[in-house]
């Protein structure tokens, strides 16, 4: 590390007497601010982010199992109910059969 100057040491007094942190004088310092604009001009705070509004979640909702969906319906959806029971026990049957070869 570079050995510090009294230059530099008299400027990070200077810039903490004026209540600015050194790194920031030696950065405008180094970009061509003059030595009254470095140390006079107040740093410039970043606006903070944006908070992102909360998502609100949805209550988890289970699906019922067949004899839930048929207990809880009426006639007539109960023998919908059954024929899609129907048609799941040939589908795995079918799927079965396949597999077995």
């Amino acid at each position: 590390m570079a050995k510090k100057s009294r230059h530099d040491i008299n400027v990070a007094e200077a810039a903490r007497k004026n209540g600015l942190p050194p790194h920031v004088v030696h950065n405008r310092l180094n970009r061509g601010w003059s030595l009254d604009d470095a140390l006079g001009k107040p740093v410039r705070l970043k606006k903070s982010p944006k908070k992102k509004a909360a998502v609100k979640k949805k209550a988890s909702t289970t699906k019922p199992t067949l004899r839930q969906a048929t207990e809880a319906t009426s006639d007539s959806d109960s023998i919908v109910a059954g024929y899609i029971t129907l048609a799941v026990v040939v589908i795995l049957t079918a799927v079965a059969v396949y597999a077995a070869g």
